[in-house]
Parts: C-alpha cells; sequence; structure tokens
C-alpha cells in the first residue's frame, strides 16, 4: 500500500505539473483555451534542448529566480534554398575562373533577411513575457532582451539549474527542452544565453615566454641572417612566397570575416606595431561593437586568436594596405572586422 500511495502521490504531481504547462502554453498563445486532449507537442515548437554537461561539472540545485539572463534570439533566414544556390553557383564559377558578382548588403536584407514585421514579433513576444531593453538588430537577424531565470522560464517553457564547471565557475544551465509557441518556430532559429556552462573560447594559448627558436627567428628578420635551425619558422609575410603566390595578379574587394568577441583594441595596436615592423602601411582601422559600446565586453582571453588572424590577413596580403574596421560584440558571442585592400588581396575582417 506504501508503493501504491507513493506512486499515486507521483502521478498526480505529473498531472499537476502538466496542467500548469498547458495553462502557461495558453498564456504564451495569448490565453487560447486548449482542449484536454491537445499536447504541449501540438502548441509548442522545441529550439534547444537540455544543456549536457561535461564531465566534472557537478549540479548545485535549483537556479535562483533572479539570476540575470540576458537573452539572444536568432531568426531564420528567409529564402534559404536560393542563397543556398547563389553561394554554390558562385563557388563552381570560381573554381572555373568565371566572376560572379556578389550580392550586396541590400540585397540581402531585402530577400533573406528576416522581414520588419518577423522581428517585431519575436520582440512583442519578449515584451509581454516580462523582458526588458528588447532590442532589433539593424540587420533584424539578431534580438536581444535582458530577464531573469524566472522570465526566461516562463518565455520558454523550461527550467535551470545552478552548476558548478569543472574550471571551478559557478555557471547556470536549462534543465529541460527550450520551446516557444508554435506561430514562432518558421521565424525563430534559436534562444541563446539560457546556459554559461559551455562558453565561447579559442584554442590558441600564447606561452608566457617566447621559446628561445622564436626569439631567435624574429631578430634573424631584423639582422637578415637566417639561423639553419630555424629554417621552418615562417611569418605571415613570408606566406605567398611559400604558396608560390608571388606571381599572383592583385586582386581587391574580397571580404575576409574574422569572429571575435570582447575588447579588441589591443589587436589594433598589435597589429599596428606588426605593420611598422616590416615596413607595411598601417590598417586604419575602426571598431564596430554590435551592443552599442566599445568595447563590447572588457573580456580580451581571445586576443591571441585575433592577433593571429588579422596580422595573418594583412602579412599574407602583401604591402600595401587601406582601410580595416574591427566589429567586436559582448564576451562569449561575438566579432572583430575590417575592411581594406592588401597588395595581393584585398583585407577586411568583418563579423
Amino acid at each position: 500500500m506504501k508503493t501504491s500511495s507513493t506512486h499515486t502521490r507521483r502521478l498526480g504531481a505529473i498531472s499537476t505539473k502538466s496542467s500548469l504547462a498547458l495553462a502557461v502554453v495558453a498564456a504564451l498563445l495569448g490565453g487560447a483555451t486548449l482542449g484536454a486532449s491537445a499536447t504541449p507537442a501540438s502548441a509548442l515548437a522545441t529550439v534547444a534542448h537540455p544543456t549536457v554537461l561535461s564531465r566534472g561539472d557537478v549540479v548545485m540545485g535549483a537556479l535562483p529566480v533572479n539570476q540575470p539572463m540576458h537573452v539572444v534570439i536568432a531568426l531564420k533566414l528567409r529564402n534559404k534554398d536560393a542563397l543556398d544556390a547563389f553561394v554554390s553557383t558562385t563557388m563552381k564559377n570560381q573554381a572555373k575562373g568565371v566572376h560572379t558578382p556578389s550580392m550586396t548588403s541590400e540585397q540581402v536584407l531585402a530577400n533573406h533577411a528576416p522581414t520588419q514585421q518577423q522581428a517585431q514579433t519575436v520582440a512583442n513576444y519578449l515584451n509581454n513575457m516580462g523582458f526588458t531593453n528588447v532590442r532589433i538588430a539593424e540587420n533584424r537577424m539578431l534580438v536581444t532582451a535582458d530577464g531573469t531565470a524566472a522570465t526566461a522560464a516562463k518565455a520558454f517553457l523550461t527550467s535551470f539549474r545552478q552548476v558548478r564547471t569543472h574550471d571551478g565557475r559557478i555557471a547556470f544551465a536549462n534543465s529541460a527542452e527550450v520551446r516557444v509557441p508554435a506561430s514562432l518556430q518558421g521565424v525563430v532559429q534559436s534562444v541563446l544565453g539560457l546556459q554559461n556552462v559551455h562558453q565561447l573560447h579559442t584554442f590558441a594559448t600564447a606561452p608566457k615566454k617566447l621559446p628561445a627558436q622564436a626569439q631567435t627567428a624574429a631578430a634573424a628578420r631584423t639582422t637578415g641572417s637566417v639561423h639553419p635551425m630555424f629554417t621552418n619558422y615562417y611569418f605571415p609575410e613570408e606566406f605567398s612566397t611559400v604558396y608560390a603566390a608571388n606571381s599572383s595578379a592583385p586582386s581587391s574587394n574580397v571580404i575576409v570575416g574574422i569572429i571575435s568577441e570582447g575588447d579588441v583594441s589591443s589587436s589594433i595596436s598589435d597589429l599596428n606595431h606588426y605593420t611598422d615592423g616590416i615596413g607595411f602601411a598601417r590598417v586604419t582601422t575602426n571598431i564596430l561593437s554590435t551592443n552599442g559600446t566599445i568595447p563590447a565586453s572588457s573580456d580580451t582571453s581571445g586576443q591571441v586568436e585575433w592577433n593571429l588572424d588579422s596580422q595573418s590577413i594583412v602579412g599574407s596580403a602583401g604591402t600595401a594596405t587601406s582601410s580595416a574596421s574591427m566589429r567586436a560584440r559582448p564576451a562569449a558571442s561575438d566579432s572583430v572586422a575590417a575592411s581594406g585592400s592588401s597588395g595581393r588581396s584585398s583585407t577586411s575582417v568583418l563579423p
């Protein structure tokens, strides 16, 4: 009888949770009445699964409901098949040496970016759910908002847990599926910001001290001498020689993208130091931040990677560089950027 009683209580709890879930779904859909036979699957669309923890991560318990959360809703492209076909045709033509005109930003916005109405529908939903600072990106691809764990749980019918990560951080993660009303399924690509257990990071690491061999190789560039032990060291300005591209005709209007995040000002300073050191003209740079502040955040953990990317591009491009724009997004989800022409190739670092 004890087992039967326990089983009955569990069924009662499950039934109560299901009823509450359906009630919330009805609220999400603007108060529509759901019949007893309706299922969450018929009213909701799943856009993310529970966060999978890594070895060594430990669940500490439920996340406090007042935990601040900044969410980013990524919206779906329109006419994706046509866009895929354009990219495929462009690549095939490039392999044949046939030039295909690039698609302009205006064309992308008009034919492939979410419409203003689609973005506004998502923004309205977030506002109605209690989020604040709801903003639509200029290209309408992202909608951002601020709230709490309670706000996010209500909006996306999910739950959260607090986690001590294997590297000692106190983080949070969604412990249930992330769902949106089925009416938004054709618009919403993903919902970001509901976990910070897994974070954006680069795989580049800077040695505490430059190895002696590398120091000698660097000195050789100044003296003009080459140590026989270091013939396998190549610097960015030598890449065109390594790849037998010195005879290539100069090109222009080639856009190169570097994905970055945080404070990229040091990388710009290092790029200037690099070009000065090898006798190249400096690249004129501008910092553009997707969240409206410069720097986008104080995070500089990715500086080694941004240095590697920007200096490799400029060094391999040639001696005549013009301008660059650095676009930085807030920590852990973000971007660097540059626009310009560099000798054998046009150099741009864009999000």
